[in-house]
């Protein structure tokens, strides 16, 4: 993370014999290229144990990543077509709801980084979390989606936090239990 490694670095790395990662963070490489990263995840034997994967970039550097790079990982890169993965970070990449769709279920992710997603709609990623991640108890949207006001669409904070409740929080989370009287497996007391 946060080195000036070179796109020939990752090129080395793919034709390492012995090399199997659990863990890979690519966040804010300024000298990797679009190319490099896309080429590196595809490579079985390397990233095809990934588990936490974190291609972590930013307002001041954002990832490196191209739109159609990305569709291309998301169809086909070992770690994203398994499913293993328990944490994984895309944001400030150029991810869009049709990414989203084509991603393949994620059963074993814990923790979701969004954020500096710019147009990226809170819908695409409630039908994402409901349909193919149902784990994720960590997501972050720091600067996401316009819903949430950011990059000039002008929502305030109370608009903001309707429009997370309502597409994210109440239709995605479920009560463990319910503890009103009458309920099945619930405690009532008498007088």
């Amino acid at each position: 993370s946060c080195t000036r490694a070179p796109p020939a670095l990752l090129s080395a790395l793919r034709t390492h014999p012995t090399l199997r990662l659990r863990a890979l963070a690519l966040e804010r490489c300024t000298g990797l290229s679009s190319a490099s990263i896309r080429d590196f995840l595809l490579c079985e034997r390397a990233c095809g144990g990934l588990e936490e994967l974190s291609l972590y970039g930013d307002h001041t550097f954002a990832s490196p990543l191209t739109s159609a790079d990305l569709g291309v990982l998301v169809q086909h890169a070992p770690a994203l077509v398994r499913g293993r993965l328990v944490y994984l970070d895309l944001s400030s990449a150029p991810l869009g709801a049709e990414h989203l769709a084509l991603m393949k279920p994620q059963p074993r992710l814990r923790s979701l980084g969004l954020s500096y997603v710019r147009a990226l709609p809170l819908g695409a990623v409630a039908a994402f979390l409901r349909e193919k991640a149902r784990g994720v108890e960590v997501l972050t949207l720091v600067g996401t989606s316009p819903e949430l006001g950011y990059y000039g669409a002008g929502a305030d904070a109370r608009r903001a936090s309707v429009a997370l409740h309502a597409t994210l929080v109440r239709p995605l989370c479920e009560v463990p239990f319910s503890a009103a009287s009458g309920s099945a497996g619930s405690f009532s007391s008498s007088s």
